[in-house]
This record gives C-alpha cells, sequence and structure tokens, in this order.
C-alpha cells in the first residue's frame, strides 16, 4: 500500500517506532511482574504442601483455622501479584490494538483523501485489503514475538546456570563428627 501511497509511509514509520517503544517497556515490565508472581507463588504452594503433611498435627492441635488464614493470605498475595500481571498483558494487548487500528485508519483516510484529490478508485480498491491485512498481522506478530521473548528468558537463566565458575573444593572445609562421637 505504501508503494501506491507513499504518504501512508509517515505513519507506518511513526506506529512501528511507538510499536518497539510500548514492546521494550511491557518486556521489562512483564518480566519484573512474573518473577513477583513467581516468588508469591512459592509460598503458596509450600503451605499447601506442609498442610497436607502434618495434617494429622494440625487437626490434633486443632489449629485449623490458623491454617486456614495462611492460606488464604498466602492466596491473596499471589492472587494480587498475578492479577497486575494479567493488567499488564491486557494493557499491552489493549495498545497493540490502539496502534493497529491507528494505522488502518491512517491509510484509509490517506486513501480517501487521494480518491477525492486525483480521482483514482482502484486505490481504495487496494488499499482496504491490504490494511485489514496489515492490521490482523501486526497485532498476532508483535504479541507473539514478545511471547516467545518472554519465554526465552528461562532459556537464558539456563545458559548463565551452566556457565557458573565451580567453586573450590579445598576452600570449603568439611565438617566431619569427631572419632569420638557417638
Amino acid at each position: 500500500a505504501a508503494i501506491v501511497e507513499y504518504y501512508l509511509v509517515i505513519p507506518i514509520f511513526i506506529l512501528i517506532f511507538l510499536t518497539f517503544f510500548i514492546r521494550y517497556y511491557y518486556l521489562k515490565t512483564s518480566t519484573q511482574l512474573r518473577r513477583i508472581e513467581s516468588i508469591a507463588r512459592s509460598p503458596l504452594y509450600s503451605h499447601i504442601s506442609l498442610s497436607l503433611l502434618c495434617l494429622s498435627t494440625i487437626r490434633a492441635l486443632k489449629i485449623e483455622e490458623r491454617v486456614t488464614q495462611d492460606y488464604h493470605f498466602y492466596q491473596n498475595q499471589h492472587a494480587n501479584a498475578w492479577y497486575h500481571h494479567f493488567s499488564s498483558v491486557v494493557w499491552f494487548y489493549t495498545r497493540l490494538n490502539f496502534i493497529s487500528t491507528s494505522l488502518a485508519t491512517s491509510g484509509l483516510i490517506i486513501a480517501l483523501i487521494s480518491l477525492y484529490a486525483f480521482r483514482i478508485h482502484q486505490l481504495i480498491g487496494f488499499i482496504i485489503p491490504v490494511l485489514i491485512l496489515v492490521h490482523a498481522s501486526f497485532s498476532y506478530l508483535v504479541k507473539y514475538s514478545t511471547d516467545v521473548e518472554i519465554l526465552m528468558v528461562s532459556a537464558d537463566r539456563i545458559f548463565k546456570y551452566c556457565n557458573l565458575r565451580l567453586e573450590n573444593a579445598s576452600s570449603s572445609k568439611l565438617l566431619c563428627p569427631l572419632s569420638n562421637f557417638t
């Protein structure tokens, strides 16, 4: 569409710049929110497993109410962190849809202006399907490229852990029990 109507290049560059800025901001925020969510998830899973292991002790001491309150506290912390992560995803997708709709709208406006100014009717028939295709594929590509980059954080961590230097065995002193220890 930009080949036929070269005025489309201006909004395309502006919206691509805006998309990469929002994507960069979202990646930083989403990574931190996922870490917070995983930190909040750990005590919840630990509490559930400990409660199941110590169920007879909990019942014997009659502290079911306290254990339930602790569970609700950990569940609320995890739900709070998950809600923030989910809100950031919705924020990002809303911005992407706005940008792709702005791109399609600006292309349509430029096509209509050129229709009335230059009387080129074939241009409308060419630009509208291209803008619909760009609108659909733009959001899809940016969403999934962002998701892939977020998921690559765990692979990046694995490579970092593989390249850690090993500690010297002689630097750590092993504590052995005394020979007369019974």
